[in-house]
């Protein structure tokens, strides 16, 4: 009998622990979480006269490139992601803002002002919200360099209302140089694979077609 009246008091010890406890350690975890991503990620915006946009963390320095625009009337297709912004070495593409806002990588295009962004999985035949649409592509060269070491991209079509009944989506495909020194990502054949041979996600591809 005292055997059960001591097990049942550990009992009751351990779950009162456990209802004080547990609260604790959520907040605790909660707490921590939100202090992990705003010593990490992002602090602040820079829009640069040569088409970059840099997402900047101050402390430990870090930039990342939230996107650039291209000018096809600028006579080149190469795009080079620098290695540095200043002080700032250029670490990533795309990144988290503040508390854990999404900023993905993408390329824009000069003089193309989309209303909205579409993927194939929106299920473009020649139409986009009922009207007929021209595609357009941009094929351009995309160079890393030996420090980029994640990526967040994601690069959809852009329409564009040309009025009436017809459209636009133009859509940016890459062929991508990673140098051989990158210890993260490596190319081949224009693609982009991390180290595990993973087929990098949010790009289209020199040679693919936007369709459905």
């Amino acid at each position: 009998m005292k055997m059960a009246v001591k097990l049942l008091k550990t009992l009751g010890l351990i779950l009162l622990i456990c209802i004080v406890a547990l609260p604790i350690l959520g907040w605790g975890m909660f707490y921590f979480g939100m202090f992990y991503a705003t010593s990490h990620n992002y602090q602040k915006v820079e829009d640069t006269d040569d088409g970059f946009v840099y997402l900047l963390r101050d402390g430990k320095l870090k930039a990342g490139v939230s996107s650039v625009t291209y000018d096809p009337m600028s006579g080149s297709s190469l795009i080079v992601i620098p290695e540095s912004y200043g002080d700032y070495p250029v670490m990533e593409l795309g990144g988290q803002m503040g508390k854990g806002g999404s900023s993905p990588f993408d390329i824009e295009v000069k003089g193309v002002r989309s209303t909205m962004r579409v993927s194939p999985s929106y299920g473009y035949f020649g139409k986009v919200n009922g009207e007929k649409v021209d595609l357009i592509y941009h094929d351009v060269v995309l160079n890393l360099g030996s420090s980029i070491k994640e990526i967040y991209a994601d690069q959809n079509g852009m329409f564009v209302d040309t009025g009436g009944d017809r459209g636009e989506v133009h859509v940016v495909r890459v062929y991508v140089n990673c140098d051989p020194a990158n210890r993260n990502f490596y190319s081949e054949n224009g693609r982009l694979y991390d180290k595990k041979g993973e087929l990098v996600k949010g790009f289209f591809w020199w040679d693919e077609e936007f369709v459905s």
